[in-house]
């Protein structure tokens, strides 16, 4: 028996609330049991090198790094989860109705926003334990994930009741995930050939799960756009998908950190 709209709608709910609890406990567990592992914030910029200008008798500028704040991984897990726990809780709460009435609509601002926000702080972390921790490409990175969320949106309401979907702005935000990813990767596969170290077990485990979840998050979205069957026509049932990926993405996130970073 095929299940209705409403049938999607309340499984959804249910799923949020469960995902709040998971969300709260996980930021608990996150400040009581991680270790402190701190990660240089830093900013580059260009100097003039005195030695090599005096010997070539012209200006020789060679690149500099200046050390901005120490950042605490701990914390900044702790703060993904709260962020995540938080917007979740606005959705089963204050901002419900305006929720619901979104996801009947087709098209979600609070849906790609709460994508983005955590998807960038997730993106953040995955990228400081991989070795960037300059803070302009740290933006950068955050900032194509912000932007891949923003596209999906304008990309629901460009196809909001069209014959044929126009899959122009879907594939731009295919673009801006896979630039951090693909940046990400490059750095791991650099450290690997010039540092010759590896990363820790947990730092690709990281890396595949955000990978993996960016990955099913617009496979979603492309489903949605063919149509090719009555569920993927159902905003409640696109709508319920998209809200496994992205909790279980978080959740998993949190506790694979967890488990890397125990204070034994």
């Amino acid at each position: 028996m095929a299940k209705t709209t409403s049938q999607f709608r309340e499984q959804t709910l249910k799923l949020l609330n469960v995902a709040l609890v998971l969300l709260a406990g996980l930021t608990i567990a996150a400040g009581l049991l991680m270790k402190d592992t701190a990660y240089t914030l830093v900013h580059g910029y260009m100097v003039r090198d005195q030695i090599l200008s005096q010997l070539a008798d012209t200006s020789v500028f060679a690149p500099a790094v200046r050390n901005l704040a120490e950042l605490q991984i701990r914390w900044l897990l702790v703060a993904t989860l709260a962020t995540a726990a938080v917007l979740t809780a606005l959705k089963l709460t204050k901002f419900r109705k305006r929720y619901e009435d979104e996801v009947k609509s087709g098209v979600s601002p609070m849906r790609w926003a709460e994508t983005g926000i955590v998807g960038a702080l997730l993106i953040t972390i995955v990228a400081f334990l991989s070795g960037v921790t300059d803070i302009m490409v740290i933006k950068l990175l955050a900032g194509f994930v912000i932007l891949s969320a923003v596209l999906n949106w304008l990309s629901e309401r460009q196809n909001k009741g069209a014959r044929k979907a126009d899959l122009t702005t879907y594939w731009l935000a295919v673009i801006a995930a896979a630039i951090p990813a693909v940046y990400i990767l490059i750095v791991a596969i650099t450290t690997l050939i010039y540092g010759m170290i590896r990363a820790p077990w947990y730092v690709y485990v990281l890396y595949l799960i955000t990978v993996a979840s960016f990955v099913m998050l617009l496979k979603n979205r492309r489903k949605q756009l063919a149509a090719t069957d009555k569920r993927w026509k159902d905003n409640a049932f696109v709508e319920k998908r998209h809200a496994i990926i992205s909790t279980a993405t978080t959740i998993l996130f949190a506790v694979v950190l967890i488990v890397g970073l125990l204070d034994k």
